[in-house]
Formats: C-alpha cells, structure tokens, sequence
C-alpha cells in the first residue's frame, strides 16, 4: 500500500494568496535576494492583469543538482528544494507556488555557464501542472522573442513597459531570470498592483505595493539603518556585517509611465517640521527591538498610507 498524493489539489492549496495578493511579489523578491541578484525590475501589466518580475541573480540551473534536484525543477515542485534553513530566506519551496495562481506563467532564466537562455510556458498551471507535466525547457538566444510572442497587440499603457525593458534591460541582462504572470487570480488587481490614475509628485507614496515592499519585503529589511534617521554611526556599521543584510540590491517599479527606485530599508519617519519621533540615539536597547516611542511613529505613518486610500 502507498499514500496517494493529490497533486492538483495541493498546488492549488499552496497558490492561494491567504494573507494578501502582494504577497507573490514578497516571495519574489525574497526568491532574488537568495539568487544574489544586484537589481530586480517589477512592471505591472495592467491591461492583462499580470506583471513581469525580472533579476539579474544566479539564474535557476537546469544541470547540476543540489540536494538531489535541480533549482528549476525545483521551481515547479512542491516539498522539493535546492536551500538550507538558515542559509536563505525561505527553503520549503513553497513561496514560489504563488505564482501558478493564474491563466498563463512564463519564467525565462539564464546562469552564467548557459549557452542560451531557458524558458517554459504554462497555461492554467493551477489545473495543469501536475506529476506528469513535461516541465523540460525550450532554449532561445534571445528573451526578447518570447516577451514579444506574448505581448502582440499591447495597449498603450503596456507598450512604454516593454519598450523599457528591451533597451534598458535586456541588453546589459547576462543571467537571471524573468517570471510573467497573466490574469493573476485575485480581486482589484489594479487596486493592489499599481492604479494607473495615480499620478504626480505623490503617486508613489500613495501605491499599495510601493508601500508594501517598503514595510513586508526583504527589501525593507528594519535592519538596513541611515544617518538620516538619526541612527548612530556605530550602529549602522554593526548591522551592516549582520548576515543576511544586504542595502546594495536596487529594486526598480514600474510607476506613472517610469521606472522609480524604491528604497532599501524599512520606512522610518525622517524628523521634521510636523512629526518629532524619539531618537534611535537615545534608544539604550536598539538592537532588542524598536522603543514604544518608535513603534507609536510607524503605526502613525501606517495610519496616514491608509487615510490616504
């Protein structure tokens, strides 16, 4: 006798988004920050509603296993994967399973030691992907092909995106990988993805996931501090050598018809005119956690980010 495993109904399981539609980006970006990634692109594809994550990190090898399986092929499965606890932020392999929850998934990668670059689509992964799906990639020479195969007959609002990344980004792309994700299963994409109404001197500050990669993400890890903030200069250099902080990866957004860099670390509240919050300096205890004044300031700016909706 043998246990019997309901593919299809765990992959559906892991794909849903329990805690919020932007946590796939979360794990996204998680996923780039293990891959040692320098810079990572998100483009909202609104009309679509999809988006086009892109880095530049170690890309997922097709060749050499690690702990018994590929990192792609890890990519597709589930309680299979290539990391170690501790040694990265996440090592069930479960994160990237969010992005199934859609019509069509694409993810296009290259490592260093690759010829050409790998890719495989899939259609309705949540219904099709299964034990016996051939998840064997094609090989291109050229990911501009298969972006350009998918996206005939964009909107005008897509058409600056893809421009964008064909002569900003794919030419200096030696590895990566490239993930697309099309009608992504979840209610008021444009509400939590990027608003196309939100323009101007604000209309960053006032984008649901702008914010949410700042407070959520490894991106806005709490442990990347700056002399604006009035952290002192001994502890900025201590958390700096902490394994796992990393304040040199960019991350790019795609905002109001350009690309705009959101900044590593979390949000503190800078000192101004208005708001006077407590100064980490005179915190005894800084590396314990934040002081009640401190976290009093945070859930003020979280209070301000949702009146502003």
């Amino acid at each position: 006798m043998k246990p019997v495993i309901d593919f299809e109904h765990v992959l559906s399981e892991l794909s849903i988004n329990r805690k919020d539609p932007c946590e796939v980006i979360r794990e996204l970006i998680s996923n780039s920050y293990d891959a040692k990634a320098q810079n990572i692109y998100y483009f909202p594809i609104l009309e679509r509603k999809g988006f086009i994550f892109i880095d530049d990190g170690l890309g997922l090898d097709t060749k050499n296993e690690i702990k018994g399986i590929t990192p792609y092929s890890a990519f597709f499965s589930i309680g299979k994967s290539t990391k170690t606890p501790g040694a990265g932020i996440g090592y069930k392999c479960q994160g990237s399973k969010l992005c199934f929850a859609c019509s069509k998934f694409v993810v296009i990668s290259k490592t260093t030691s690759d010829t050409n670059w790998y890719y495989k689509e899939l259609d309705n992964p949540q219904s099709n992907l299964t034990i016996d799906t051939d998840i064997s990639p094609l090989e291109t020479q050229n990911p501009w092909n298969i972006l350009e195969n998918i996206f005939r007959n964009s909107d005008n609002i897509t058409e600056p995106i893809l421009k964008s990344i064909k002569n900003n980004i794919l030419n200096k792309l030696k590895q990566g990988t490239i993930i697309i994700v099309l009608e992504f299963k979840t209610p008021d994409f444009s509400k939590y993805f990027e608003s196309p109404s939100l323009q101007g001197k604000n209309s960053k500050e006032r984008n649901y996931l702008y914010n949410y990669i700042r407070f959520y993400s490894k991106h806005g890890d709490i442990r990347i501090l700056k002399t604006e903030q009035d952290f002192p200069a001994d502890k900025i250099k201590a958390f700096k050598s902490i394994h796992g902080v990393n304040s040199n990866l960019s991350l790019y957004m795609w905002i109001g018809g350009s690309l705009e860099k959101i900044p590593a670390g979390f949000p503190y509240i800078e000192n101004g005119d208005k708001e006077k919050p407590h100064s980490p300096a005179n915190v005894s205890r800084l590396t314990d956690g934040p002081s009640i004044q401190g976290m009093q300031s945070i859930l003020l700016l979280v209070i301000n980010i949702i009146r502003s909706y």
